[in-house]
């Protein structure tokens, strides 16, 4: 998990985005570029945020999220805002590190329970991970004055002030709503109601590296926002022209997004397995291992068979040493009569390609 939270927060994933950033300048002023980055950071957002509202794997649900925000990062460079894109790796780092190291300090409480369905109560039980899951997540969301809503916020301004692909921008809010529906409900199902994880299991949250790395994380969860902004942004003058509904939009989304998110909790939301049940391989109803087995090594035997038959006749020998073979042979053999070991052979070569240079820089 500590690999996860520098990974996924703040180095590996994050690095084709910055790349981007720093090689903008070749792409600010490339329509197709700017245009072919925003449509895919719509797209990707989007996508990433639908697969983490179904997702039951508490660090998938996470993990997904990095890759929504990503996408939001491509949407900040397909706008021409690369100060935006960066803005928002710097505020993202730090909540997204606090809720992959919280994830990872209730999975090790649980006993390697990763099922979010298999939690709940975990206000009482581990109050300072549950305290800092829910800032993490609130950051996400861009709740007004944390972290994530001085980036956030200021992208979804941005495309909502410039000529921007409309179904880009409606994804993007979309993305956006998705993202107050998932942090929802991973806070309901680890943290609210009540345990539905063994009587026998014994949390602790006392040891003081977690406590000291959580508490950093959170005040920078809280705080860096604003001190990046006042860092890193160049001092032009700030515009202050926009109407309140385009200035709203981020926080009206997240919020109704939000509210409908825990009303489902209470009504018809995912509910947690009553049993644990075998696994599908082992249930004869479900995965007959004579017929399933049987027809997939058939199919996919032959499938293989025939696939590197074709490869070996037509690409290899058509395409490959053969075909190189044939197209290197004639000019191997026209170099090779030129090589014919005689000393006036190789002066008179010399003599004429001197003459030939010569003429040539005379007649320039």
């Amino acid at each position: 998990t500590p690999v996860s939270a520098l990974l996924h927060s703040s180095t590996m994933v994050v690095a084709g985005i910055f790349l981007l950033i720093r090689i903008h300048p070749l792409l600010s002023q490339n329509s197709t570029a700017l245009t072919t980055c925003l449509c895919l950071g719509a797209v990707s957002t989007l996508y990433a945020a639908t697969c983490a509202l179904v997702q039951n794997d508490i660090k998938k649900i996470i993990a997904y999220s990095t890759s929504s925000q990503l996408g939001l990062m491509m949407v900040a460079i397909g706008l021409n805002s690369p100060y935006l894109a960066f803005f928002h790796i710097c505020t993202h780092a730090f909540f997204k590190a606090m809720l992959f190291l919280c994830s990872g300090l209730i999975i090790h409480s649980l006993n390697d329970e990763q099922d979010i369905r298999k939690m709940g109560g975990l206000q009482f039980a581990l109050p300072m991970t549950s305290t800092c899951l829910s800032i993490g997540s609130f950051a996400l969301m861009a709740m007004p004055f944390l972290a994530g809503f001085y980036s956030k916020d200021a992208i979804i301004e941005a495309a909502n002030t410039s000529h921007v692909n409309s179904t880009a921008l409606l994804f993007t809010l979309i993305a956006t709503a998705f993202t107050a529906v998932y942090s929802m409900r991973l806070i309901y199902f680890t943290s609210m109601s009540s345990p539905r994880t063994k009587s026998v299991i014994l949390y602790e949250e006392n040891d003081p590296n977690i406590l000291n790395s959580l508490t950093r994380l959170a005040i920078g969860s809280i705080l860096a926002g604003l001190l990046i902004f006042y860092i890193t942004f160049p001092d032009h003058p700030i515009v202050l022209t926009m109407p309140s509904h385009m200035k709203l939009t981020a926080l009206i989304v997240s919020m109704i997004a939000f509210y409908i998110a825990h009303d489902l909790a209470y009504t018809s939301w995912t509910t947690y397995p009553s049993k644990y049940t075998t696994s599908k391989k082992l249930n004869p109803l479900f995965f007959n291992q004579i017929i399933h087995r049987t027809s997939s090594d058939v199919v996919l035997n032959s499938a293989g068979q025939i696939v590197g038959h074709l490869l070996d006749s037509l690409l290899l020998k058509k395409f490959g040493p053969d075909h190189v073979k044939h197209t290197q042979l004639q000019p191997t053999k026209v170099v090779q009569m030129s090589q014919t070991g005689l000393i006036k052979t190789y002066l008179s070569v010399l003599l004429i390609t001197l003459s030939t240079v010569i003429l040539l820089l005379q007649l320039v």
